[in-house]
């Protein structure tokens, strides 16, 4: 090989791992966080033996969520010790849970983290799948236990601090 066709070669080289290695938008906006509940202080949490629930914020990869750091733009939450995603059954119950991240569950996995301009724009997390179709259902802190109920301004049970991870 001459020295010209290898400069040509190695060229050919650099430009495509710069476009394999240059950020998406999509991609550069996740983010690793904590979801600490504004009524009670307390971080959102899972482990398997004990399911979702909240408690005092700590540097644990259970409190450790990914998502889309994206307001609007609908985000698998996929917890960074189980790598699994939050997921709502959807159906009469509205039961939130932890399942393996897959596309199969489709709208079940899918969550808005949307500011609540009435509430100091602190979040509500809302899952995609809305309640007969019109009643929005977001995350909340109800009777000591995570549950899904439908979305209300000025509940601070449902809104959700955005913390960085420690």
């Amino acid at each position: 090989m001459n020295r010209k066709t290898a400069w040509a070669a190695m060229a050919a080289v650099l430009s495509v791992l710069a476009v394999l290695v240059t950020p998406t938008p999509a991609s550069a906006a996740v983010a690793v966080n904590r979801f600490r509940n504004y009524a009670t202080g307390q971080c959102l949490d899972y482990y398997a033996d004990r399911g979702l629930y909240t408690t005092g914020c700590n540097s644990g990869k259970f409190q450790e969520w990914i998502w889309n750091n994206t307001p609007g733009i609908a985000t698998p939450m996929r917890q960074e010790a189980s790598d699994w995603c939050l997921t709502v059954t959807g159906d009469y119950d509205w039961v939130p849970f932890m399942a393996p991240c897959d596309s199969s569950w489709g709208a079940r996995q899918q969550w808005y983290v949307s500011p609540s301009p009435s509430d100091g724009g602190i979040p509500f997390i809302r899952s995609v799948l809305m309640l007969g179709g019109d009643v929005a259902m977001c995350l909340s802190y109800v009777n000591n236990a995570v549950k899904m109920e439908g979305c209300g301004s000025g509940i601070p049970r449902q809104r959700w601090v955005v913390l960085k991870a420690i």
